[in-house]
Order: C-alpha cells, then structure tokens, then sequence
C-alpha cells in the first residue's frame, strides 16, 4: 500500500513593519502579517494485493481537494544603510498555514471503510531571508 499526499500554496500576506530606532545606519524593526493561503492537495491512495490465484490486482483511488484558508507571519529583522538609497535587510519571518484535509473516497473497494482522510497540520515555516532595498524618497 502507498498513499501520497501532494499540496501546493499559494500565499498572500498584507504586512505592517515598525522601525524600533530611528532611522541610521542600523535600523531593526518587527513585523507582523496577515493574509490567506490557497491550499492545492491531491492524495493517491493505491492498494496492491495477491490474491490466492497469484494473479495481482491493484486498486487505486485519488481525490484532489482545494480551499483558501487564514495565513500569517511574525517577523523580525534588521536593515543596514550602504547609502541614502541602497539598504541591506536581514530578517526571521515565521509563516503560519492552517492545517489541510483530503478526503478519498474509496466505496465499493472491499476495504473496511468508505472513505479515508490525509490530513496535515497547522504548518509553521522558518525562514532566515536577506534582501535588498531601494529607497526612492
């Protein structure tokens, strides 16, 4: 037996940032945002079996199962002056996705149940990004 969950996201966050120093050559700031993912998920449930003839049967079931959902972030970061315009930006985002669920249908198969359901938790992604910024004031 194999079942393979596949997801693809798409996020979009609305972000406010408030410099914590004024502004210098060093300027760290926090950050929040919020905003939603769309969740693609596509599940492959296949069952391969022997039978007693020899003869191998393999059953195979997919759903696919899409959503928009709440998306967030917490950041933290710093930014460093080259110059009046060019700036380098270091910063921690912590991404919040909510949990995703894929429901198989599997009626009919033999199995001892009708349907089955994948899911994924609340995912948390870390990310450490460095950045260049143009100011064009």
């Amino acid at each position: 037996m194999t079942d393979r969950v596949n997801i693809n996201n798409a996020v979009i966050l609305a972000n406010v940032y408030w410099d914590i120093l004024p502004r210098g050559h060093f300027t760290p700031y926090l950050g929040a945002g919020l905003g939603f993912v769309y969740n693609d998920a596509t599940r492959t449930y296949m069952d391969f079996a022997v039978p007693t003839s020899g003869t191998s049967q393999t059953t195979i079931f997919s759903s696919k199962e899409t959503g928009v959902s709440l998306a967030a972030a917490p950041m933290a970061g710093t930014t460093f002056a080259i110059d009046q315009q060019w700036l380098i930006d270091v910063n921690y985002r912590a991404l919040y996705l909510s949990d995703v669920d894929v429901v198989t249908n599997v009626t009919g198969s033999g199995l001892p149940f009708n349907s089955s359901r994948a899911s994924v938790g609340n995912v948390w992604e870390q990310q450490a990004r460095v950045g260049l910024r143009y100011n064009i004031w």
